[in-house]
């Protein structure tokens, strides 16, 4: 079974002096005290071992793949959930709202308060339909295609890629032995399609299309989370229950950019009707943030 890299620590903290010479390789700067050299600094050009342990750590610990693509789908009933209790309770708040009534405070007591309140609330738990995890059931629920969890899950990529771009690239570093500068809009997209994408999902993009433009095409020919997503109504009932699962890339790969001071529109649909074939299209329009 294939297994993925993922950062289990935080990045190592450098010293707070540090030079680095022509084959990257880091040295101490080592402040002399005034008896010894009370007018510069000499240069200890000992490595660090444990400094250099400590980068090459980063992704060296693995888990399964299967069981992150099975936690990343898990997003979509956890957004389901998230909408429910937040309806609920504005549905509770809107009935408490509506049954206020203006009354002498040294009438009501303790016990009265309590029995509007549990008059005034709306259907018991026990009627409320719970997407509990690792069942499909949720699929077939009305609030499955709802804006606002669609948003909620595309928002769960944004954060995650928004979040590890910078750890991401600090390791392409690390492994190429150079300093790592993505200026270019076209390298930063190969920097998704090769690197990110090989992190997330043990395997790079198949292919990459531009206009020149400002105007991306990423395709995945087998999208790993969607290999086994089938429905038993046909294709037709399959391509109308994936697209939440299809919010979380494109929330990370959106994310990724704006880390990269990259603004952008990414839109994801299958190909050819045909699951697990998956292509991106990224709209920029490289406006730098201010």
């Amino acid at each position: 079974m294939s297994t993925i890299k993922t950062p289990t620590s935080p990045l190592p903290k450098l010293p707070d002096q540090t030079a680095v010479s022509e084959s990257s390789t880091p040295v101490k700067v080592a402040n002399k005290t005034p008896a010894d050299s009370p007018s510069r600094a000499s240069i200890n050009t000992t490595t660090s071992k444990n400094e250099v342990s400590s980068d090459s750590e980063i992704f060296t610990s693995e888990i399964n793949a299967c069981c992150l693509h099975y936690l990343v789908n898990e997003c979509v009933p956890l957004s389901m959930r998230v909408q429910e209790k937040l309806m609920k309770n504005e549905t509770d708040l809107g009935a408490l709202m509506k049954n206020l009534k203006l009354k002498d405070q040294n009438i009501r007591g303790s016990e009265e308060i309590k029995e509007d309140t549990k008059s005034s609330k709306g259907p018991s738990d026990s009627h409320t339909r719970e997407f509990l995890a690792g069942r499909v059931d949720y699929m077939n629920d009305e609030k499955y295609l709802d804006v606002n969890s669609l948003y909620r899950i595309e928002g769960y990529g944004f954060e995650i890629g928004f979040k590890i771009t910078d750890c991401l690239i600090y390791d392409k570093s690390v492994k190429e032995g150079l300093t790592v500068k993505m200026v270019d809009s076209l390298e930063i997209l190969k920097f998704i399609c090769r690197d990110v994408w090989k992190v997330f999902y043990g395997k790079q993009m198949d292919n990459l299309r531009t206009n020149h433009l400002g105007t991306f095409v990423l395709i995945d020919n087998a999208f790993k989370p969607l290999t086994h997503f089938y429905s038993g109504k046909g294709e037709e009932d399959t391509l109308n229950k994936v697209t939440p699962f299809l919010q979380f890339p494109s929330g990370l790969i959106r994310g990724i950019l704006w880390s990269l001071s990259v603004e952008s529109v990414v839109k994801a649909e299958v190909i050819n009707g045909k699951v697990p074939g998956i292509s991106f299209t990224v709209q920029t329009n490289f406006d730098t943030k201010e």
